[in-house]
């Protein structure tokens, strides 16, 4: 859809907008700008290695902080964790370590029965016989220690994981010069991937995680032979737990939306990915077995079960294609891919998203500045057709409030409205905003308090507005257009607005005003 103000010449001021020196627009510092040939930079290769390292440095920096944050995750979990295991060891230690007490009642039992019964010709045991730990002792015991010392590990790798990230920014951020440093940093961060780094960050809370089942287990091997109905409670919440703990690991494998995930995710994606391939190819061979034993029995061509066989086929050799991507790709890639290729409506949802989480007229300015713009883009679709009446209401009531708020201000400088005119006269589309737009003509052309935007600039978009073919419209739109040509200054834009208007050339109208002639006819 054509834009009433497509053929205006915007320049850089009104990119940049007036007024920003007042309370209202922050002043923001603006990028220094050497003079042509000449650079900060010593050697040719200082800009790119420049800009290398501002991305890098920004980069390394997410790395770390992440970094950082899982390592004091761990460290505060494994601290109470590691607690709770080694009192419950305390505890089930006693089942494999001989009680003297024992011992001792061995060898009363022994002299009671020789005072009970004199004439016993039984021969006692010398000594007792050697102590067996019972074995479920044993297996309680060793799903403990080992649940301690994979936690109590986690923590060490935690301590060493925040040495490996202040090393990595003392290394990558020396005091050289660009090349020298982009140098440094890239053979550092390829150690970094060439070694499985991110691997072992992303096996820390894997391992954490199964040392907390290594203590599941064994609570309910202890509890089992201490008492049944505590431990038909205590099992009924782990296994509970156990399975919320495995549809979280699985469902982003099958649904990439979703937030939710676990250290075992990316291997469960992998374990996925590479059943689903098998599974595919077998079934592409039997496809093609079974097509051919038909084929051999009834000796004929059936086309029904040929076409069958085809779309068969096809369908499970499109879905092992996507299982070997999924493999190849891993869960990341895999989640962005997904997300480009979702439909265009999420671009309109993201859009009255920003839209709704504005307050400020500086925000609504902004964001109505970029709309037309947005809605010309070449990589994403004009959102405003997709809209529901109510979302369109919204953005009218707004776009009409912050013209009303402008021109009914006495606070703001007369810049500030010129360019908030020529903010909503560009994004007003007479086709979506029709109550508007007659609202804003109306304001124009009989509001004293709009007469400060009848500029020429302001008149070029409003020229463009009377070529929606209705006929009222194109006559209220060349009112406003001739009286800004009458009354304006002849600036540059009053050239172009006049030119455009009156259908004489702008070098003509440039010569007549340069010997002074009148401009009547």
């Amino acid at each position: 859809m054509s834009q009433p103000f497509e053929n205006l010449n915007v320049t850089a001021a009104d990119h940049i907008g007036p007024g920003r020196g007042n309370h209202l627009y922050p002043p923001q510092s603006a990028p220094t700008q050497e003079p042509l040939g000449m650079s900060n930079f010593v050697d040719g290769s200082g800009p790119i290695y420049s800009m290398y390292l501002e991305m890098a440095t920004e980069e390394d920096k997410k790395m770390v902080e992440g970094w950082k944050a899982d390592a004091d995750g761990i460290l505060i979990f494994t601290g109470l964790f590691s607690a709770a295991v080694a009192s419950l060891i305390s505890v089930s230690i006693q089942d494999i370590r001989q009680n003297p007490q024992d011992t001792s009642n061995f060898y009363l039992a022994n002299i009671y029965q020789t005072l009970a019964d004199p004439d016993i010709s039984t021969s006692f045991p010398a000594s007792p016989p050697p102590f067996l730990p019972p074995k479920y002792a044993v297996w309680v015991n060793t799903l403990l220690f080992l649940s301690l010392v994979i936690s109590i590990s986690c923590a060490l790798l935690a301590t060493l994981l925040q040495q490996w990230a202040r090393r990595y920014l003392k290394v990558t951020q020396p005091r050289y010069r660009p090349h020298k440093r982009a140098r440094i940093r890239a053979f550092f961060f390829e150690g970094v991937d060439k070694f499985l780094l991110s691997w072992a960050v992303e096996a820390l809370p894997t391992l954490l995680h199964v040392s907390l089942f290594l203590f599941f287990a064994g609570v309910s091997v202890f509890l089992w032979n201490v008492d049944l109905t505590i431990f038909k409670s205590v099992v009924s919440w782990i296994g509970i737990c156990t399975a919320l703990y495995g549809f979280i690991t699985f469902f982003p494998v099958f649904r990439h939306d979703s937030p939710y995930n676990t250290p075992l995710s990316l291997p469960a994606c992998h374990i996925v990915a590479v059943i689903s391939l098998v599974t595919f190819r077998v079934l592409q061979w039997f496809t093609v077995f079974i097509a051919r034993v038909f084929f051999f029995v009834f000796r004929s061509g059936l086309f029904s079960l040929r076409h069958f066989v085809v779309q068969a086929y096809a369908r499970f050799a499109s879905l092992e294609q996507s299982s070997r991507e999924l493999l190849l790709r891993g869960m990341q890639k895999t989640v962005e891919k997904a997300a480009l290729d979702s439909p265009s409506e999420i671009d309109t949802r993201a859009f009255m998203w920003t839209f709704d989480s504005l307050d400020e007229d500086h925000e609504l300015e902004r964001f109505f500045s970029g709309l037309p713009g947005f809605r010309s883009s070449k990589v994403v679709d004009d959102p405003l057709p997709r809209l529901t009446r109510e979302q369109k209401e919204k953005l009218s009531t707004a776009l009409t409030g912050l013209f009303d708020r402008t021109f009914s201000s006495d606070l703001l400088p007369e810049s500030v409205k010129h360019w908030r005119a020529v903010i909503c006269a560009r994004a007003l589309d007479p086709a979506l905003f029709l109550n508007e737009y007659h609202l804003v003509l109306q304001n124009i052309m009989f509001e004293d308090k709009c007469r400060g935007m009848r500029t020429s600039k302001f008149g070029c978009i409003v020229r463009g507005w009377g070529n929606g073919g209705n006929q009222g419209t194109g006559l209220v739109t060349q009112a406003i257009v001739t009286n800004i040509i009458r009354v304006h200054k002849r600036d540059d834009s009053w050239f172009i607005l006049a030119s455009s208007e009156l259908g004489v050339p702008e070098s003509v109208l440039r010569d007549y005003a340069a010997n002074s002639l009148s401009l009547a006819i």
